[in-house]
């Protein structure tokens, strides 16, 4: 039978494991599986079932990103390898204790003469909000990028998760440059989408809304007017070089209009939209008119005029 300062130590483990997993139903289940069989005494079902865990949250983490393709297979030690290796959600550090975790689970699981009693079970609890449980997940650009540079289609709702675990650090604000970069060099149409869903997916309705929203790529970013005007530069220097290779709706829909800057580098796109404007619907040359500076409001409302 655990002692009182065995089970209080191992409820605080508990706790903290359950801080960041309330979005994660299958591993909250296994937590509370976890809980009964120490309690029992059952301290290698423990330990499989904290194991069960940590496989659904890294499984659940890699489907919500839209990274499923990234694994060779669903056994454990291929889903380890992938997140080291190719999705870039875990450190080498990291991986390694999780590895020997899964040792520890491999020798609960089947038959063995390894015995474990409450102090290794609250060990290797801690040792998993150590590496997993503890942390929220978290993503750097290069990661952001490999898995939004596939051939895997995303949904809005992984293009949310895939905003919301982004690091932000001083490689991450270079993200808009890199993202026209490869919406313009890109020749496949479903990277191009991706990349355009990240620009404009929409929040889910109000009633949706949970604590784990994060607000669209532009605003997690929070770019300065500076760094917004920088990236209407060099959006503007991809728009001159490729001319009429882009359909206008395409370009705007990567324009994000609180990037736009009111100065020249924005006229460039401006002028773009205006030498197109027989090809622009009615809706979208209202919104070019309601963003652009004065000198451009005029010449849209022209062509609207014209239009009717």
């Amino acid at each position: 039978m655990p002692t009182q300062t065995e089970i209080r130590k191992f409820e605080q483990a508990l706790q903290r494991a359950r801080r960041h997993v309330a979005q994660y139903d299958e591993v909250s289940s296994y937590l509370n599986e976890a809980e009964r069989c120490f309690k029992a005494e059952c301290y290698r079902s423990a330990i499989v079932m904290l194991w069960c865990a940590v496989s659904a949250r890294l499984n659940e983490d890699i489907e919500r990103l839209g990274a499923a393709g990234f694994l060779e297979s669903d056994r454990d030690t291929d889903v380890l390898r992938a997140c080291l290796e190719k999705i870039g959600i875990l450190t080498e550090k990291r991986s390694n204790i999780l590895r020997r975790c899964l040792g520890d689970r491999n020798n609960c699981a089947h038959p063995s003469d390894t015995t474990y009693q409450a102090a290794e079970v609250i060990g290797y609890l801690q040792d998993l909000n150590q590496t997993l449980f503890g942390h929220r997940l978290n993503i750097g650009p290069e990661t952001f990028k490999k898995i939004l540079l596939t051939e895997d289609p995303l949904s809005p709702e992984q293009a949310n998760f895939l905003i919301a675990g982004l690091r932000i650090n001083k490689k991450t604000r270079q993200l808009p440059h890199t993202l026209i970069e490869e919406y313009f060099r890109s020749s496949s149409p479903r990277v191009r989408e991706k990349i355009r869903l990240i620009w404009q997916v929409k929040p889910p309705p109000e009633e949706e809304l949970g604590e784990s929203w994060e607000p669209l790529l532009q605003k997690h970013l929070e770019l300065s007017n500076q760094e917004k005007t920088t990236v209407m530069r060099h959006l503007a220097r991809k728009v001159r070089a490729i001319g009429g290779d882009h359909k206008p709706a395409e370009i705007e829909q990567i324009v994000f209009w609180e990037v736009l800057a009111d100065d020249d580098a924005s006229g460039a796109i401006y002028e773009y939209f205006l030498s197109q404007s027989e090809h622009l619907t009615v809706r979208l040359l209202h919104r070019l008119r309601k963003h652009a500076p004065d000198g451009y409001k005029e010449q849209f409302e022209a062509v609207l005029i014209a239009s009717r």
